[in-house]
């Protein structure tokens, strides 16, 4: 007797390959069988006349290292039909927890907390793999480890190389944190302190990730002015290393830059022709959201956020500050108030502290409020102690469609609640790329596209049992009304969940129904 039959489904079973209608018969939390007509019980049976079944899908790029298991209303992902995520991406991970650096880490990862408090119960990166054992979570989780938490645990945020102990024990943490289960590292490289890291450095770790057949994710050192160079130092890693890159968001952001994107695919299919491993994900939107003090200059960031409070209350530095964010270009940094041509081009997405300015552009709130853009900028970033999300439209269609025909392109949504809205990609990235990008003329056909929400990113990240319709696979799978699966959240309404789900199931189990979350506890940790 199987558990569930799912009866007369479309199936887009993940590889590619054409749709086909056919049962699927489920047991003990996977596909036992798959035929048209199935005979046979089953403690339920599940109708899919007229609906799409897919693998569940996979967020290559997430940051619920935290509120997966300590925000009481996650259930972002889930409710898109993506059954795995993955965390600890751009440099940011919860672990290693060094006591020494611990009030420098929670100000690191502050923005991923989303004003959740909690208590630390882990210090090394297997311990916190073990905390999450006992917990449980709306979808399965794929961690890394962040490689700005690594850098922290035994340099602060110091503004220099690691010298040879240093970087000794970076590559210790990185191997024992492998073995513990993290299926790679992530990088950061815009934020500090991974800004700081040299390409020597991000070599040597490397090749403790690629002894280990894990991944490299990384948030490459500029994704504007610069965007060419950023790919020529991942390749230069992966040359030196032979470790699998998965650039995160890959993106030409920046008016002026508009149109680069197809150099920037021919680099990297070139790269891959020559036998180098290296993959990319994306949002479908145009507008890229970041943390409010990510328009920082790294280098001002040096001795952490509660320091660079501290001088943002004077008056003159504050000056000077503003100076520099409003006449530097990005041939040192990544400006990305250059990128975004200025502050009526900034959105506020959530600021914890002030959030009647949330959905409010950066020169709305000076006219409102007789002040200097400049002004605002460092009233809200002390008076949200350097928290909150900004977004900013810099990104053009053409190259959004660009990127995601790309062979290597898989889907990451980036998607992180801020405590009080947040980037409609949190609730929108997967029903997104169906409604306006797949099937007729769009960029790609439906086929593609759930290859590219499945198969693909479990290919990459090495998740064998999952990401495919096959009997043996795990039972993570996605009953869709094609006619409604879109997304509705938007930038005034960010948290407005998608409609056309018609059953999530993760290892077997239905946890969403008709739109609706009905279990939240079916998620497990995922270990390498």
């Amino acid at each position: 007797m199987y558990d569930t039959i799912i009866k007369n489904g479309r199936i887009y079973d993940g590889t590619g390959s054409e749709p086909y209608e056919a049962d699927l018969a489920l047991k003990d939390g996977h596909i036992v069988r798959i035929a048209p007509e199935l005979d046979g019980e089953a403690e339920q049976i599940i109708s899919a006349e007229g609906e799409a079944v897919t693998p569940g899908f996979i967020d290559t790029h997430g940051h619920s290292d935290i509120i997966s298991w300590a925000m009481e209303n996650y259930d972002y992902k889930i409710r898109q039909g993506v059954t795995t995520e993955v965390m600890g991406s751009c440099g940011l991970s919860a672990a290693p927890c060094r006591e020494k650096h611990k009030k420098l880490l929670d100000e690191y990862i502050d923005t991923i907390k989303c004003g959740q408090e909690f208590e630390w119960r882990w210090g090394n990166f297997s311990e916190y793999l073990n905390f999450l054992d006992q917990q449980t979570f709306p979808n399965n989780l794929v961690p890394l480890i962040g490689h700005g938490t690594i850098r922290i645990s035994r340099m602060g945020f110091a503004d220099a190389s690691p010298d040879e102990k240093q970087l000794a024990d970076m590559k210790e943490i990185l191997e024992r944190s492998l073995t513990a289960g993290a299926f790679g590292l992530s990088a950061g490289l815009v934020y500090p302190p991974g800004a700081y890291s040299g390409i020597d450095e991000l070599a040597a770790l490397n090749e403790v990730v690629s002894e280990g057949a894990g991944i490299f994710s990384i948030h490459m050192r500029n994704e504007g002015s610069q965007l060419l160079e950023a790919i020529e130092e991942v390749i230069e890693i992966v040359q030196r290393t032979d470790v699998t890159a998965l650039i995160s968001h890959l993106k030409s952001m920046g008016r002026p830059n508009w149109g680069e994107s197809p150099r920037a695919i021919e680099m990297i299919k070139k790269a891959r022709e020559d036998g180098l491993s290296i993959w990319a994900d994306q949002y479908p939107y145009t507008a890229n959201s970041t943390f409010l003090n990510a328009l920082i200059p790294p280098e001002e960031m040096n001795r952490g956020l509660s320091e660079l409070l501290t001088r943002l209350r004077d008056d003159d530095y504050a000056r000077n500050l503003i100076e520099r964010l409003e006449t530097e270009d990005e041939s040192d940094w990544e400006n990305f108030l250059a990128s975004a041509d200025g502050w009526e081009n900034i959105l506020v997405l959530s600021l914890p502290q002030t959030p009647e300015w949330n959905g409010c552009r950066i020169d709305e709130i000076a006219e409102k409020t007789e002040r200097s853009p400049g002004q605002v900028f460092i009233d809200l970033m002390i008076k949200n102690k350097g928290r909150g999300l900004v977004v900013a439209f810099t990104l053009s269609e053409d190259d959004v469609k660009s990127i995601m025909k790309a062979s290597f392109q898989m889907f990451g949504s980036d998607g992180l609640p801020g405590e009080s809205g947040g980037h409609p990609r949190i609730y929108g990235t997967f029903p997104r790329v169906y409604d306006r990008y797949a099937g007729g003329k769009k960029p790609l056909d439906i086929t593609e596209a759930v290859r590219k929400m499945t198969g693909l990113p479990a290919q990459v990240l090495g998740l064998e049992d999952r990401g495919e319709l096959k009997e043996g696979m795990r039972a993570d799978i996605n009953i869709l009304d094609l006619s409604r699966f879109r997304d509705r959240a938007t930038y005034q309404e960010p948290l407005k969940a998608p409609a056309g789900v018609k059953y999530v199931l993760l290892g077997g189990d239905i946890v969403v129904k008709d739109d609706e979350v009905i279990k939240k506890d079916c998620g497990r940790l995922l270990r390498k």
